[in-house]
């Protein structure tokens, strides 16, 4: 996936949900709507890992593009 104007990362695996999920946020409520959501929707799977392909600066509002390959 290409982040912003340069960074390119690949996304290595999914990873599970962490326990924060169950917390309320700042500014949200606790819900456990969304655990149940992330359980019935995406097998409990929540996060990916990914490395750095090509480093770049990434800001809060980039696009992040996505490109050839799929999640394994």
């Amino acid at each position: 996936a290409r982040i912003g104007h340069s960074a390119v990362v690949e996304f290595t695996h999914r990873t599970e949900r962490w326990v924060i999920i169950n917390n309320a946020q700042d500014g949200l409520a606790h819900s456990s709507q969304v655990l149940r959501a992330v359980a019935g929707e995406n097998d409990m799977m929540l996060g990916v890992y990914a490395k750095i392909i090509r480093p770049g600066t990434v800001r809060v509002g980039d696009e992040m593009v996505l490109m050839d390959g799929l999640l394994k």
